[in-house]
């Protein structure tokens, strides 16, 4: 059961006022203009930054198509080294038949 009166034996917080936005900017030393530079250099390390990023996931992309490749013609190529063998060894069976056969 709730106790009546508990919220009230809570301390109350001291509301503090915020610093506005020139407020902070002074207390940096910095002037509006400079805090508009810096974040306009701070968007374009940001989008630079992305753009990297971008690029890099491109190329692991890229990379893993290869490897794909790669794998399915090795894989044919083994397929085709195998049709190949297997061919060979058919043609020599045929071929100690038809030996036999005349002897």
């Amino acid at each position: 059961m709730r106790e009546e009166g508990a919220s009230e034996a809570l301390p109350r917080r001291k509301v503090e006022e915020q610093p506005t936005h020139e407020e902070r900017l002074a207390r940096e030393g910095r002037t509006p203009e400079e805090n508009v530079i810096d974040n306009q250099s701070e968007e374009e390390r940001s989008s630079e930054l992305h753009s990297m990023i971008e690029l890099s996931e491109e190329m692991e992309d890229e990379e893993r198509r290869e490897a794909k490749e790669n794998a399915e013609e090795q894989s044919d190529e083994e397929r085709s080294s195998e049709s190949i063998g297997e061919f060979a060894e058919g043609r020599v069976d045929a071929e100690k038949r038809v030996a036999e056969e005349k002897v």
